[in-house]
């Protein structure tokens, strides 16, 4: 915060998701930094003043208000040689386990999935702004059990490889789907993310916890509606972003019974509970109760 005229900016979501709604009022930043809504951080700063206020006429802070540069390019990524286009009819191991899943090869050619038969991995392009940024590798092997000769016994190998050197953290997969104005399908992995490819908007966190860059991300997406699809044992983190994000109209699409995923489902399924997805609040109870 610059102390002679007020101006804030997240060094870190700026430089990352390029996040630019910090004005000259530290709403915006307060915000951010307690994930509370805007509108209580607002009531709370100004009382009932907040209604009579024009937030719109708020100024961007620039560089010029800080008197240094910001570096707010990320370097875009390129494939590593062994990675093929899931068509390449050397991919087929590749594409056939996706068909596995329940993903044609028509909709994994437009996702711009790619397959390593050096590692035996599925590769999900990550994209931000049109720019790849890093991808997140997925094996196709079952049993991921390798021995150490030296030590005499087996490790359990990485399912999950995440190459995205602006880092995992900040980003979402398939943001470039989103379109502003629109909603925004959030889901954890690539796989349950493409069975929402009926719904758009569909993007993976990578993972059951939504860090405050990924959230400022969100809300730089210029979204209106969020429907959390997140895994039914992320039942805590669907309360907390249910809250995070009041400012939204917040839907919870769930798996029906019998599946334990929206990944096990087909995209029509998916897209039937993503039209009847129930309405969820802040402060709204979400209980797993296990299989």
């Amino acid at each position: 915060m610059n102390k002679s005229n007020g101006n804030t900016r997240c060094f870190y979501c700026y430089a990352v998701t390029g996040f630019t709604r910090d004005t000259n009022r530290p709403d915006v930043p307060l915000a951010e930094l307690c994930s509370l809504p805007l509108k209580e951080v607002r009531k709370a700063l100004y009382g009932e003043d907040a209604k009579k206020l024009d937030f719109s006429t708020f100024s961007l802070v620039s560089d010029d208000d800080f008197g240094e540069e910001f570096e707010d390019e990320i370097e875009e990524q390129v494939w590593t040689p062994d990675f093929l286009p899931i068509d390449d009819p050397m991919a087929t191991k590749g594409a056939a386990y996706l068909a596995e899943r329940g993903i044609p090869l028509d909709v994994a050619v437009e996702y711009r999935l790619r397959y390593s038969r050096k590692e035996r991995r599925v590769g999900f392009p990550i994209v931000q702004d049109g720019k790849m940024i890093g991808w997140q590798a997925r094996t196709i092997v079952k049993d991921t059990k390798t021995w150490d000769e030296k030590k005499g016994k087996y490790f359990e190998g990485s399912k999950i490889l995440t190459h995205c050197p602006s880092g995992g953290d900040s980003a979402l997969m398939f943001s470039d789907r989103v379109t502003r104005g629109g909603h925004l399908v959030l889901c954890e992995g690539p796989v349950d993310a493409m069975k929402a490819h009926l719904c758009g908007g569909n993007v993976a966190t990578m993972g059951k916890g939504v860090t405050r860059a990924k959230l400022a991300l969100i809300k730089n997406l210029g979204v209106k509606k969020v429907y959390l699809a997140l895994d039914p044992d992320a039942a805590a983190e669907t309360a907390r972003l249910a809250a995070a994000l009041s400012d939204y109209e917040i839907y919870v699409i769930s798996p029906p019974p019998g599946y334990k995923d929206l990944g096990e489902m087909s995209f029509e399924q998916v897209h039937e509970a993503f039209l009847l997805a129930p309405r969820a609040s802040a402060g709204q109870l979400f209980v797993y109760l296990g299989r």
